[in-house]
């Protein structure tokens, strides 16, 4: 089942609202491919809404029962990072980002130095992204996003930026049991393999996940690929709960030396000269964490990481 609000074939026109639609491809009993409409949704219907996800996976849910379920996400995201605030973050900020991000410019505070919030507001991450008639974005936060779905997936596939975080994964915990997604940016065909990714996921017994990943990073990684640029793993989160049980004894034991480092130190990912998006164990490192408490933390890591 593909929900998808695309016009004119592979072309984008943002000037005018656009339905959805809900796919249903099959192949026939003469082995042809169906794509059969199987519900719309009107003109101007925000995509990257909570409301629209669980309509969606509700629908499914009723209309198409089954014992298993799988979500490959499609769209922009900037990870754990407030709605809006990719495009917009300075005025969170206690200073405007640079134009240009110096290496000696390590003092840049990060985003959770935020501004003060209104009583009520939350904390707040995004994913998606919906151009609606050109007048503007919608977008998600990610609390929201997980709130919104239903039931309880398998796996979900994050085909967006920036997404490959420790927040993202425990804000998912208990809508998933696998997450695959990319810690940095993902180049224009895709984080997915969608040749394979039929045969890989929906073929045989039960989904083979190590040969969608290996498909994924292969596409980019192959000898003579045009953007060979890629970052992908899959985490197991049913045991994120043991690696946050690690990370609050050193998060107790060691507040100051977090407090102390420099992020601009600190192995990051980010697109626009954007360094919002930091390697937790190497925070941990440049914090100095004794070795005892980094080895328990290496080990609850490699539980969880199954692919990287």
């Amino acid at each position: 089942l593909v929900f998808s609000k695309r016009t004119n074939g592979n072309a984008y026109n943002y000037s005018t609202p656009t339905p959805a639609h809900l796919i249903r491809l099959y192949s026939s009993q003469d082995g042809k491919v169906v794509s059969d409409t199987v519900r719309t949704w009107p003109s101007g219907t925000v995509a990257a809404s909570p409301e629209t996800l669980h309509d969606v996976l509700s629908y499914v849910n009723s209309e198409y029962p089954s014992n298993e379920y799988g979500l490959v996400f499609s769209s922009h995201a900037s990870g754990w990072l407030p709605k809006g605030f990719y495009s917009t973050g300075e005025i969170y900020m206690n200073q405007v980002m640079p134009a240009a991000y110096p290496y000696s410019y390590a003092d840049v505070p990060v985003p959770y130095v935020e501004r003060e919030r209104e009583p009520g507001e939350p904390v707040t991450r995004s994913i998606g992204m919906d151009n609606v008639a050109n007048s503007r974005a919608y977008e998600m936060n990610i609390e929201d996003f997980a709130a919104a779905i239903p039931m309880k997936m398998d796996y979900i596939i994050m085909d967006a930026c920036l997404m490959g975080g420790i927040e993202v994964a425990y804000a998912l915990k208990d809508k998933c049991d696998r997450i695959i997604f990319s810690q940095a940016e993902v180049m224009g065909d895709g984080l997915c393999e969608y040749d394979t990714m039929a045969s890989r996921l929906l073929a045989g017994g039960s989904p083979d996940y190590m040969g969608f990943c290996e498909d994924s990073y292969q596409h980019y990684a192959a000898p003579g690929a045009s953007e060979p640029y890629t970052t992908i793993s899959m985490i197991d989160c049913t045991r994120l709960d043991g690696l946050a049980d690690v990370c609050a004894g050193i998060f107790s034991s060691c507040r100051s030396q977090l407090a102390a480092v420099k992020p601009g130190q600190v192995q990051g990912y980010f697109r626009f000269n954007k360094h919002w998006f930091y390697d937790l164990e190497d925070i941990f490192v440049k914090a100095g964490v004794p070795e005892s408490s980094l080895a328990q933390f290496r080990a609850a890591m490699d539980q969880c990481v199954l692919y990287k």
